[in-house]
């Protein structure tokens, strides 16, 4: 629906793709009706869940007969059942041969039908963590870290779905430990607003380190990882975030909620706390810090069930299996 897309790039060579874009809904529909009329699918997968499109794919299927599965439901925030977006849900359900989510929570929170419904966790590719130059005491000193820090990374947008606030609290907490650095990694509408809590609270443990294209390599640099959900607006699905610092062998502390519990096993290979319970993260981290044999423990556990669960072959082994059975 746009041609800003991360993915195009990418995928160029190997995959046809088109634009919908311009115009109002009537235009984007015609032009849609258009492309399908002419490729003929036998698959439709909707992964964009806007109202226009809920409703106008099951048109289009009545017309064209392709099978059609309803795969936008990605996170996990109740929704009233007599809602317009509800509703427009149960629309799309009912004309769908089959709804995928990467998390049962989301399924259970959109209210989708069980009989059509379909769980395939998201998959994480490991080769990018294949860095054979790679150099972790030169890193730290590009992020202008000392190797006797004890890094906590978060990793995720500044938008009001992600609870930042929690993080500055967890920072104020533990600031009587020296040598314990916040990095947080990423971009957004509320990046001033917490930056300038961070100044109001004379924080100088918290550094912001903005849009970054080497997660991986910044992952590789810490010791463990966090992600605070604001509860009240946003749950999460599978959050890629987690499954990142899981397959780099990092212990993550999660505000419970979503499908968060469906990949961190609570106290084995991660901790998972209640949402704004700054109080409880901030004793897990105090005690992730004290006890390194503790923090490889439950890393080298968190790493195992990404490789176990969540791998990209899986994945894709899942989803080629859904597209033959319809």
């Amino acid at each position: 629906m746009t041609p800003k897309n991360d993915y195009l790039g990418q995928f160029e060579h190997c995959v046809d793709y088109y634009v919908v874009a311009g115009g109002g809904k009537l235009s984007r529909f015609r032009q849609l009706s258009k492309i399908i009329k002419e490729r003929r699918p036998d698959i439709l997968h909707l992964w964009e869940g806007t109202p226009s499109m809920i409703f106008v794919l099951p048109l289009l299927k009545l017309r064209f007969r392709f099978k059609f599965i309803a795969g936008y439901i990605s996170e996990a925030h109740p929704v009233k059942r007599c809602s317009y977006y509800s509703l427009c849900n149960h629309y799309a359900f009912f004309f769908s041969d089959a709804i995928v989510s990467n998390a049962k929570a989301c399924l259970e929170a959109k209210h989708a039908v069980y009989r059509k419904s379909h769980v395939i966790f998201n998959g994480f590719d490991f080769s990018r963590f294949e860095a054979p130059d790679f150099n972790k005491s030169e890193y730290r000193k590009e992020l202008g870290l000392n190797n006797d820090q004890f890094v906590a990374t978060m990793v995720a947008r500044f938008t009001p779905q992600k609870d930042y606030s929690m993080l500055i609290e967890v920072a104020e907490k533990v600031k009587d430990l020296k040598n314990v650095v916040f990095l947080t990694v990423g971009k957004g509408d509320t990046l001033e607003q917490t930056q300038k809590e961070c100044m109001d609270r004379n924080l100088d443990n918290v550094r912001f380190l903005g849009f970054r294209s080497d997660v991986e390599k910044i992952l590789m640099c810490s010791d463990i990882s966090l992600l605070f959900t604001n509860s009240q607006v946003h749950a999460e699905g599978i959050s890629n975030s987690v499954l990142e610092s899981m397959a780099a062998g990092l212990p993550v502390i999660a505000t419970n909620g979503g499908g968060t519990p469906e990949i961190i096993v609570n106290d084995s290979c991660g901790c998972i706390v209640e949402p704004r319970d700054s109080e409880a993260a901030a004793t897990m981290l105090r005690k992730l810090y004290s006890d390194e044999s503790l923090r490889k423990k439950i890393g080298d556990n968190a790493q195992a069930r990404i490789q176990s669960h969540f791998t990209l072959d899986s994945m894709t082994k899942q989803y080629i299996d859904l597209y033959n059975s319809l």
